[in-house]
């Protein structure tokens, strides 16, 4: 209990108390391990992928390039955050898929190793191997850390604030809470699902000393005050929207749309409402019960799935004897701000790469969890040692599960059709061209520009989206279709099949073809 009081107050530090050796380098060698594991199946990626790498290069990739360019910000899905650690790295890099996979596999990295010093700062060295423990047995982790994206870089972004909040903590340090409200400002302005480290200045007040209370929590919002003015002159002087408009579509597109999560939906909530008033009031009870549901899915169905069934089973009996353990209030703290982000992201349609912030705790409890179990005595040594190899085991497998996921999905390359399709199509589109088609990617890779095939159902209704692209007097104006387009617009793919006198083909492969528009026939 004297521990305990130390550490809030300051006057301890577990990072310089005597630790297992063990568990310290296990922890460096699986990182560094990691890290040289994502970067060599990152490697085997050359093209973006259709999934959320269709979001870099549609929409992130133009924000980095107006911001050289000295163009005002538009931040139409997202806070322009990422746009500038885009945009500076690019000036390194000169590739703007290379660059974003470069971010993310620093931003794993980056991610690993304050985990790590988060939770061995607060619990211990065993809790800190189980955070990357958490990290590695996490396919989706893995599958984004070599991805072009912004998802790894926020996530990095939340437990870098979680590190300087825990040593601001036990050094009562000022300065380190400053860094904490800067730091709050750019995950604010990376994800805007940031907002819930506003509540890091709730951890001073779990601490001892009224004055010191009052100084960290007003170093902290001098922090966020000084990042956020940053921003502001910079909106200012280049005119920059730095606010996504229209971020209730999201609402709207959780709980009343039946895609949930496409770009259809998206486009059928924002004919559907114009404003956060009318999606709260259009249905609060099924909204209600929708988050509801989505938030026993996570608890019961999803976490299992976020790093394995084995640390998914131990991880919550391992969070709470880990805080109940010498009275860790400062662990419980974070552990709370933890689930207000769990609470804040569910009002969103589940997908993985929203709740990784998750897998460092569900590895740290479980682990945590396991030793505390090898240090009983009054349990038979055979059978203890029987369920720790059992528990052992579980965890190897799962790590070597998320390893053979993260490795099935580099070796398609990124994207297989794009890879067939690139080569066959060289020297046809070209830079002032525009493409109409679902996805971006033929049109980035050869500097022309994407018209986005609406989802129409007639000739007339197909042919107007040709009739008011507007090309540039040098270009021609192709329709690209190829697997998404099939899928997704099946009615156009079927119309396209049927032959139409104003599209000729100029190149054509297995499931895809290009054609160029005709409007004469």
């Amino acid at each position: 209990m004297r521990q305990a009081k130390d550490i809030e107050a300051g006057k301890a530090d577990p990072v310089a108390q005597s630790g297992s050796t063990v568990a310290d380098a296990l922890s460096i060698l699986v990182t560094v391990a990691t890290v040289a594991v994502i970067f060599w199946l990152s490697d085997q990626r050359t093209i973006a992928g259709y999934g959320t790498e269709h979001d870099f290069i549609g929409s992130m990739v133009g924000e980095a390039e107006r911001l050289l360019n000295g163009l005002p910000l538009e931040s139409k899905f997202h806070p322009p955050g990422f746009t500038f650690v885009l945009a500076a790295t690019y000036l390194g890099v000169g590739d703007w898929f290379e660059t974003g996979k470069a971010i993310s596999i620093f931003s794993a990295a980056a991610t690993l190793v304050s985990a790590h010093l988060f939770f061995r700062l607060l619990g211990g060295p065993w809790l800190a191997l189980g955070a990357v423990v958490g990290l590695v047995s996490s396919a989706t982790f893995l599958k984004f850390g070599m991805q072009a994206t912004s998802d790894i870089y926020g996530l990095a972004l939340f437990y870098v604030a979680f590190l300087l909040a825990a040593f601001a903590a036990v050094r009562q340090s000022v300065l380190l809470w400053f860094a904490v409200g800067l730091v709050i400002v750019l995950s604010v302005m990376t994800r805007t699902n940031g907002l819930t480290q506003i509540f890091l200045l709730g951890i001073p007040l779990l601490q001892v000393g009224l004055g010191y209370k009052l100084r960290a929590i007003l170093g902290c919002v001098t922090g966020i005050i000084v990042a956020a003015f940053g921003f502001y002159v910079f909106a200012t002087m280049t005119g920059s929207n730095l606010r996504p408009d229209g971020t209730y579509h999201n609402l709207a597109l959780t709980y009343f749309t039946e895609e949930r999560v496409s770009w259809e939906g998206m486009i059928e909530s924002r004919s559907r409402f114009s404003s956060l008033y009318e999606v709260l009031t259009h249905d609060p009870v099924a909204m209600a019960k929708g988050y509801i549901r989505d938030l026993l899915d996570i608890a019961l169905v999803r976490i299992p799935q976020l790093s394995g069934p084995v640390l998914a089973l131990l991880f919550l009996p391992g969070i709470i004897l880990a805080v109940a353990d010498r009275h860790r209030l400062l662990l419980l703290g974070f552990f709370a701000i933890t689930l207000a982000q769990l609470a804040l992201v569910n009002f969103k349609a589940y997908e993985p790469r929203y709740h990784m912030y998750l897998t460092p705790w569900i590895g740290a409890g479980a682990v945590y969890l396991l030793w505390a179990f090898s240090r009983r005595g009054d349990v038979f040594p055979l059978l203890r040692n029987g369920i720790l190899a059992l528990g052992a085991a579980g965890i190897l497998l799962g790590i070597a599960y998320a390893g053979r996921d993260a490795q099935r999905f580099a070796s398609f390359g990124g994207n297989p059709e794009m890879s067939r399709v690139l080569p066959e199509v060289s020297g046809i589109v070209a830079a002032g061209d525009l493409v109409v088609a679902r996805k971006g990617h033929l049109a980035f890779y050869n500097g022309a520009e994407t018209v986005y095939l609406a989802d129409v159902t007639t000739e007339p209704e197909f042919r107007a989206v040709f009739e008011e692209a507007k090309v540039p007097t040098d270009g021609t104006l192709y329709l690209f279709v190829g697997e998404v387009e099939r899928s997704k617009r099946p009615q156009i793919a079927a119309i396209v099949d049927d032959g139409l006198p104003w599209l000729a083909t100029v190149a054509e492969g297995d499931g895809w073809a290009l054609y160029r528009y005709a409007p004469e026939g």
